[in-house]
């Protein structure tokens, strides 16, 4: 009987093969677009994004990781590497209320605004502690 006959047998096969190729092929394709964050140079958390003025029918994701490199390194030549954080943080700040919690700990903004309302939150919340004890 041939493994392709048995669903399960063939199923199991695959999970096998993809759990040792994958971060194989995954690896290569960072090491082809550089390896780290084209903006803060991290090398953790890494997504392959679309370059800004490339097509946007060029879409990455990772369930592609099969296909022949030819065609994989023809398509990735248009994407860049960035970490979670810039990717999350990468929206403008100027729609923003500076000097709010949502400036200044969720979008990490720097401004004096945001760092003063953080300075203020941290001994107002320093002082409510103190207090409890």
């Amino acid at each position: 009987m041939r493994i392709k006959d048995n669903p399960e047998a063939w199923a199991q096969y695959h999970r096998e093969r993809n759990a040792v190729e994958y971060p194989k092929r995954r690896g290569k394709i960072l090491a082809f677009l550089g390896g780290k964050c084209h903006k803060c140079g991290s090398e953790d958390n890494l997504l392959v994004v679309i370059k800004s003025g490339a097509p946007e029918d060029l879409r990455f994701d990772f369930t592609q990781w099969a296909r022949a490199w030819d065609k994989l390194e023809a398509q990735l030549i248009h994407h860049q590497l960035e970490c979670r954080s810039c990717k999350v943080y990468a929206a403008p700040l100027k729609d923003i209320k500076h000097g709010a919690y949502w400036a200044a700990y969720k979008r990490k903004c720097k401004c004096d605004d945001c760092e003063e309302y953080k300075m203020n939150l941290a001994l107002e919340r320093r002082e409510n502690r103190r207090s409890k004890q």
